[in-house]
């Protein structure tokens, strides 16, 4: 991987950064020994951060909380293209994290089968020998625990991952479009895997926005802003893992009804197979729109004329929408079992998990999920990233893959 620190200018001047998120003091010390201190607006009430100090030489941010446990997380380039990953990337489905959070911290006992396995992620991870990047969806799981679960869960997702992040299914879905759009119907890929997993703060959540422009910022001061616009992500990403109390996490119901009403409408079963494919492509087109006609008027075509660039190319075979076709093919098993019952947890399941499966090299699910992902891949015409049901399958598989 590109050593991050290559991509910050600030190193020919700035030895360390340090500030005191509970008072506030922030200080600066220059390459020449010299220092300033200062008062700052940093100061966050009740945040679960002690002190976050930066040193550019190395380009990463070491975080300690209120509770004594330290992280250190690397940034995103401030100058050049996304980091190369040269590691396996492992995306884990909620419960798994918990079973390593419950092993690193001691909160609860795990089944002796698991033990093994997850001290060797443990290990595998703070060697940085494997990639276990977080999302949203993980941040969505772990806001309504609280107290020391959610402190084990959330330093266990922080301290692992490095503060690496899988981006929003949302924003790779443009992406995926947009590819599509300017280069055809070819293997895309490897192109978006840059950007997918990534150490760049704020990409969690859903932006709606193109791609990172890979261009070079050279004025100092731009420099300096979006060094402390990258730090200020990092204390953002704390807060929302690490928050105090419970947070009522906003259920996706409506969602889940819509499929729900669909698989069990007498007239959709008694449509042929084609024409139920046709019927769930039709609600995939809808459910995308607007990532559709963003990209359409981005190239100054129709969305009709966006829409059949997309289908045409997904029909084309190849990987030129791995997410995408792997979502749709997903709801399309789950929508034809029609014994299957529709939880509203399962859009993040769907959406994190097929997201995950496209791009990541392994993927460790929760039993109902690998089970119909299994199935969904065997009807595509490319497979995608293994997705299996344990920790010790994973470990097994990183084995075969050194």
């Amino acid at each position: 991987m590109r050593d991050l620190s290559d991509s910050d200018p600030l190193r020919d001047f700035v030895r360390s950064m340090e500030l005191d998120v509970q008072t506030g003091a922030a200080t600066v010390i220059l390459v020449d020994g010299r220092s300033e201190s200062m008062a700052t607006s940093a100061m966050v009430a009740n945040s679960p951060v002690r002190t976050m100090s930066y040193t550019p030489a190395e380009h990463s941010a070491t975080i300690v909380m209120m509770h004594g446990v330290e992280a250190t997380i690397p940034l995103a380039p401030l100058l050049g293209p996304s980091p190369v990953i040269d590691r396996p990337v492992v995306y884990l489905d909620q419960p798994h994290w918990s079973t390593l959070a419950w092993r690193l911290y001691g909160t609860r006992e795990i089944p002796e089968s698991q033990i093994g396995p997850a001290d060797e992620l443990i290990r595998r991870a703070k060697a940085r020998e494997i990639l276990l990047p977080i999302s949203a969806g993980h941040a969505l799981e772990t806001s309504p625990q609280y107290g020391q679960r959610r402190q084990a869960l959330a330093s266990a997702l922080l301290v692992l991952s490095g503060g690496w992040q899988m981006r929003h299914p949302i924003d790779v879905r443009l992406w995926e479009f947009e590819a599509v759009l300017a280069q055809g119907s070819s293997d895309i890929s490897e192109t978006v895997k840059s950007d997918v997993f990534t150490p760049a703060t704020g990409s969690l959540f859903a932006t709606n926005a193109m791609r990172p422009s890979e261009a070079l910022r050279t004025d100092l001061s731009a420099q300096l802003n979006a060094t402390v616009k990258l730090l200020s992500g990092v204390l953002a990403m704390f807060d929302i893992l690490m928050g105090p109390g419970a947070d009522e996490a906003i259920k996706p119901v409506a969602w889940a009804e819509q499929y729900l009403n669909l698989s069990d409408d007498p007239s959709f079963r008694a449509l042929s197979r084609a024409q139920r494919r046709k019927e769930i492509r039709a609600h995939t087109v809808l459910d995308s729109s607007q990532e559709i006609a963003m990209v359409a008027a981005r190239h100054h075509v129709s969305a009709d004329v966006a829409t059949q660039q997309i289908f045409t190319s997904l029909n084309g075979g190849g990987r030129p929408l791995p997410f995408f076709a792997l979502w749709e093919a997903a709801l399309q098993e789950r929508l034809t079992n029609f014994g299957s019952k529709w939880e509203p947890n399962d859009l993040v399941d769907m959406m994190f998990l097929c997201c995950a499966g496209a791009y990541a090299d392994i993927v460790v699910g929760e039993r109902k999920a690998t089970n119909y992902l299994n199935t969904t891949q065997k009807d595509l015409a490319v497979q995608h990233c293994p997705i299996v049901r344990t920790l010790g399958e994973a470990v097994e598989l990183l084995d075969s893959l050194a």
